[in-house]
């Protein structure tokens, strides 16, 4: 994914740019897939073993698929991060049945069928039932951690504890913020609810195709990187940026408009800016200098 994104950017915004992409990967970009797999793997081998071990009936399983969000209390933005690793395994060769079928569409399905099907969905999480099953892997054959003292105490794919110091708070790398992803709830504002004015509503239209944004990444880099690119915004409200020395960047530094945004993130993956006409008074386009990373 970070090669995509190197790549997105670098075509977009030039070699300054994407050398800040290429920036090492850090802990709490890296924990989310890894909190991920985890659930992927979780999930899958719950269902096998309730079908298999435990000869749970086809009811039972099917309960468990759709509340299994709910018992674990995954936030929709969450979801799609777990879609979205599940898409990128894909990619690498595995096989996962998606759960995003419709009422009607499992009601004619074969009733000793798997539930689930092979078709990646081009919508976000966000935009289906809170029920909707989680990608389910009959196999996934992943490398276990190289480290093997910390996978003794540990599910295999969760990543090594956090030490215990002050700097962990300064890097947003304590438990309150491990799963924080402000950049995905910036990106799920600009594709949620009514479509917005009408200039815009083919960009809007083309930012809700999330297919194409998963394979950059678009759920996991933290806001830093995603600032140092000129990709990330100040909504929603209240939302700041640190520093890697500690520091936070202000609202006024990275205020981007609406065509800003659209614009952007679309470059990313080969579509149009929105045609909002000639007469159109671009507000509040700042972003006016890079921040360069430490």
């Amino acid at each position: 994914m970070q090669q995509n994104f190197i790549s997105a950017v670098g075509n977009f915004l030039g070699s300054a740019a994407s050398q800040r992409a290429a920036e090492p990967i850090v802990w709490v970009e890296e924990y989310p897939v890894y909190w991920a797999l985890w659930h992927l793997q979780h999930y899958s081998a719950l269902s096998k073993a309730a079908k298999f071990r435990w000869g749970w009936s086809k009811e039972s399983v099917k309960k468990l698929s759709d509340n299994y969000i709910a018992y674990n209390d995954i936030f929709c933005i969450l979801t799609e991060l777990i879609w979205t690793v599940a898409a990128v395994l894909a990619d690498l060769g595995l096989h996962p049945l998606y759960g995003h079928t419709t009422k009607a569409k499992r009601e004619e399905k074969d009733k000793d069928e798997e539930e689930g099907h092979e078709e990646e969905s081009t919508k976000a999480a966000w935009e289906f039932p809170t029920e909707t099953p989680i990608s389910f892997f009959a196999s996934l054959e992943l490398p276990l951690q190289r480290d093997y003292n910390c996978y003794s105490n540990y599910p295999i794919w969760s990543p090594c504890p956090v030490p215990d110091a002050e700097i962990e708070e300064t890097w947003c790398r304590t438990p309150y913020y491990r799963l924080g992803l402000g950049q995905a709830r910036m990106f799920r504002a600009y594709t949620s609810g009514s479509s917005p004015l009408p200039r815009f509503k083919q960009a809007w239209l083309d930012m809700r195709q999330i297919h194409p944004f998963r394979r950059i990444g678009v759920m996991l880099w933290n806001k830093w990187r995603m600032y140092s690119v000129e990709l990330f915004t100040s909504i929603p409200r209240d939302t700041s940026v640190r520093t890697p020395d500690g520091d936070f960047v202000r609202e006024e530094d990275f205020r981007l408009s609406r065509y800003d945004v659209f614009s952007r993130w679309l470059a990313l993956v080969g579509k149009p800016p929105p045609d909002v006409g000639e007469n159109w008074e671009n507000v509040g386009s700042t972003l006016s200098r890079y921040i360069n990373p430490c």
